[in-house]
């Protein structure tokens, strides 16, 4: 689109190549954390993991009241299905998706699908999603959803990306992790059923008070 200035008409940036650079890196950022997903969830949040995340859910249901109202307080497809399957097959199809957008192809479905992906694992991932750099993703992810049309999935689709998204997402990407704000907004919610905080009399059997085993109570301490 050409403007006129004061020597004549000036080409109005566009940002196709912003567009399609941050579309590119975009998805390489994706693919590696949905690969780390793919090798890694199951030790982490698995049936048998670390840190359970059917456990976490039935924890975290009585203090949400249900497991809708935990849904929206934190969006994330495990609340309903979450077996050692189900994480699986979320990590891949996150990977499989990413590599599409990787060779050149996005628009805003696909990039729509992969941030949520992305967002049911960093909601229920517990500590270990609670680093800066997976809120920073999901920020620059949500961004780039609008930057694509919502079907064309071609690398240079006709529609030019919206300005103000393109320069939002451009500086967005140029933060990093540094911002402790977001991740300082979701621990405080997520401190009162982390499992840093949440101990089964099974483990606290020893401790004095401690008479009956089998239930489960909060303690207000760190496991380790």
């Amino acid at each position: 689109m050409r403007l006129r200035g004061d020597d004549g008409p000036v080409e109005r940036p566009t940002y196709w190549l912003t567009r399609f650079i941050l579309l590119r890196l975009l998805g390489v950022v994706y693919a590696v954390g949905f690969l780390v997903a793919a090798n890694q969830i199951l030790p982490l949040i698995g049936s048998d993991g670390l840190l359970p995340v059917k456990l976490f859910i039935d924890r975290a249901r009585p203090i949400f009241g249900s497991t809708f109202s935990g849904f929206l307080h934190l969006p994330s497809l495990f609340w309903f299905i979450h077996s050692d399957m189900a994480l699986l097959v979320a990590a891949w199809t996150g990977f499989v998706l990413a590599c599409v957008v990787v060779a050149g192809f996005a628009n805003a479905l696909l990039l729509a699908v992969l941030w949520g992906l992305y967002m049911s694992f960093v909601h229920l991932g517990q500590d270990w999603y609670g680093y800066g750099w997976e809120v920073q993703l999901l920020e620059t992810g949500f961004l780039a959803i609008f930057l694509c049309p919502l079907i064309d999935a071609r690398p240079f689709p006709r529609r030019e990306p919206p300005l103000p998204i393109a320069r939002k997402s451009r500086s967005c990407a140029k933060l990093g992790a540094d911002r402790p704000g977001p991740m300082q907004a979701r621990g405080e919610v997520g401190e009162q059923f982390s499992h840093s905080y949440l101990l089964s009399r099974e483990n606290v059997a020893a401790l004095p008070g401690s008479t009956e085993s089998g239930s489960t109570e909060f303690v207000r301490g760190p496991v380790l």
